[in-house]
């Protein structure tokens, strides 16, 4: 199973960077002081980061979580669902891995219909929270998870995916 996104919002953000990490431990410390086991899934797992939003205590801290980790992630992943990206990844994974691929995949995916709606609830319940912390977003929408674009665009060359 080859997912489209990932839902671990520290991966998404920062990747495999050590600032990952760093996220991890405070969603977890988060998540404690809230009373949450996370269990089997990571602290940062957008469920459970929603979660946090709804019954944290502290308004200013969800009011930064959602404006520089909640947005931009969603922005990420909804970048993920963009036709041209899908059509290179399916052509990648068929290429490494003789794999037969879903046929909603050729077509888009329900996914990316709930992160624009969450999308939309965010900036719309959030939108000063998003003007005062201003999260750096350029170059958000054109780089991929993990610096990916830069990995398909060898695996192409390499490769000699058409």
């Amino acid at each position: 199973m080859q997912p489209i996104c990932y839902l671990d919002l520290g991966y998404v953000i920062f990747g495999e960077d050590y600032k990952r990490g760093s996220f991890l431990l405070h969603m977890q410390a988060e998540q404690n002081r809230i009373g949450r086991d996370c269990s089997p899934e990571l602290p940062d797992h957008l469920y459970h980061v929603l979660h946090l939003t709804t019954i944290h205590p502290d308004p200013v801290f969800v009011d930064e979580l959602v404006a520089k980790i909640l947005v931009p992630a969603v922005k990420k992943m909804m970048a993920e669902f963009d036709s041209a990206r899908i059509e290179l990844k399916m052509k990648v994974i068929k290429k490494l891995h003789n794999a037969l691929i879903a046929e909603e995949m050729n077509t888009g995916n329900v996914y990316n219909n709930a992160f624009a709606a969450l999308l939309n609830v965010f900036e719309t319940e959030f939108a000063q929270a998003i003007a005062h912390y201003n999260p750096k977003e350029e170059n958000l929408i054109n780089e991929s998870f993990f610096n990916k674009n830069n990995s398909i665009n060898q695996l192409v060359n390499n490769y000699k995916i058409d």
